[in-house]
């Protein structure tokens, strides 16, 4: 896992749009992950090799200010007036000439749904769609022109001043100390019938809500600009719920499009990567801090557990080098762990770190890969 960093671009008209934060749209495709089917999973593998769905999640971001894609900073929000009952935004919506976020996710989902886009052009339409549907269910991201979205709009938040869309990218997410793995968890709790009826809305709907909730922000910090704890603790369940609600509707996007796929007959390069790994000795690594020097090269690593949280019964943070939050490296455990005791347990485990929130990371699908030692 890769801590994105979010590029900024200042577009025609003064207009400069964030997005969720790394960590809202790292968690958007988490939550999306654990509800794709078989056929889709399949299908983003092909298309994305080694890559994977959070890890991309802020691409279309972080490409905003290269030449070839400077003109789709429009692609990532909706400026409509406030106060439209439904009927009347979805018109304005629907007949808007210039390019937006509405559009733009209608544009990639038709490549990405098309059979005879090329491989490249699916992959691209893949990795926007990610971050565009994440996008709609931000609630600034559907707002007024005249503010830009809100980044014009001063605010106290913590005793700290910032802007009103700025809070709702990620100043009240990272408020919570999770990582994006963590929040995850949190935001995954609806029930069957609610991921049905989420499925079942269309995009215009998303937009909607979104745009409900703007106007609503809009009208409380007219009256106050210095925002309370209270503030925090009221509007924190919506950011979880829209977090959510993006994920589950991310997946069923995914799964309609994929519904019928058949795996490619060029091998995927995940696949190749394992291949790989399985025929080349991982880099024994003496002391657990040089990890910082092989960042995507396949290590072995052994250390003692200074500590370790279960998250769910399908994953296991494990802290190398240190505890929580001093530590070096953490390997994130995916797949049932048993009910083992990893504190103070000397392991080896060989995997490829990644930098995560700064941190390096090793991913590793089951405790069963990991190899005990005897403490000397």
């Amino acid at each position: 896992m890769k801590k994105r960093i979010l590029i900024y671009l200042l577009f025609p008209l003064g207009i400069l749009i964030g997005s969720w934060g790394a960590i809202g749209h790292q968690t958007v495709a988490r939550v999306a992950e654990y509800h794709l089917t078989p056929e889709a999973k399949l299908a983003i593998k092909d298309l994305l090799g080694n890559e994977t769905l959070p890890g991309i999640s802020s691409w279309a971001d972080q490409i905003r200010s290269e030449p070839e894609y400077r003109s789709t900073g429009p692609y990532h929000f909706v400026n409509l007036p406030s106060g439209l009952p439904y009927k009347a935004f979805e018109d304005q919506v629907k007949s808007l000439k210039k390019d937006n976020l509405y559009s733009a996710l209608l544009q990639y989902e038709k490549v990405l749904s098309d059979s005879n886009s090329p491989k490249e052009k699916k992959t691209e339409a893949l990795k926007f769609i990610v971050h565009l549907v994440g996008d709609a269910h931000q609630p600034m991201h559907v707002s007024r022109a005249e503010d830009k979205g809100g980044n014009t709009i001063q605010v106290q938040f913590d005793g700290k001043g910032t802007n009103l869309h700025s809070l709702w990218d990620s100043r009240m997410i990272d408020r919570l100390h999770l990582s994006s793995v963590e929040l995850a968890e949190k935001c995954n709790q609806a029930s069957p019938a609610q991921i049905k009826q989420w499925q079942a809305a269309s995009p215009v709907q998303w937009l909607y809500e979104s745009y409900q909730l703007s106007n609503t922000l809009y009208a409380e910090v007219e009256k106050e600009n210095r925002l309370s704890d209270n503030y925090y603790t009221r509007h924190l369940p919506e950011i979880q719920s829209r977090i959510e609600m993006g994920g589950i509707r991310l997946a069923g996007v995914l799964n309609q499009i994929f519904k019928n796929y058949k795996p490619s007959a060029e091998k995927p390069q995940e696949n190749l990567a394992v291949e790989n790994r399985q025929n080349t000795n991982p880099i024994v690594l003496k002391n657990t801090a040089d990890v910082v020097n092989y960042l995507g090269k396949y290590v072995t690593v052994t250390d003692i557990v200074y500590d370790y949280k279960v998250i769910s019964n399908n994953l296991t943070l494990l802290n190398l080098g240190g505890k929580y939050p001093n530590q070096i490296l953490t390997i994130a455990v995916k797949g049932p762990s048993g009910a083992t005791d990893w504190k103070n347990k000397k392991i080896s485990v060989s995997g490829v770190p990644k930098l995560f929130k700064g941190k390096p990371e090793i991913e590793t699908d089951q405790a069963g890969s990991i190899s005990f030692q005897a403490s000397k």
